[in-house]
């Protein structure tokens, strides 16, 4: 008996985990700066940064020079975390 109860008990607690972890995923949010529209949004495990332009010059221009994507951690507006499209390939 009480191996079922500490089995159903345990059932809950990750039923409430996974509940927890859906409700905290954030939804998308569009904005539009310098002809860029992104969405951003996460899960528990991953970030989703989604960038598009209709404008034929900033397209070639981040496909050609490259671009960064800066996430502000502690919300002091520094640039210390961030990716780069394309990575640098170091010479072979």
């Amino acid at each position: 008996m009480r191996f079922i109860f500490n089995r159903i008990r345990l059932s809950l607690c990750v039923i409430g985990l996974f509940a927890f972890s859906i409700s905290h995923a954030q939804s998308p949010k569009e904005n539009t700066e310098d002809h860029i529209e992104y969405n951003s949004s996460m899960d528990t495990e991953n970030i989703y940064v989604q960038l598009s332009t209709d404008d034929q010059s900033t397209m070639l221009a981040m496909l050609h020079r490259g671009f960064y994507v800066y996430f502000d951690v502690k919300g002091k507006k520094k640039k210390k975390v961030s990716v780069q499209y394309p990575l640098e390939m170091e010479p072979l």
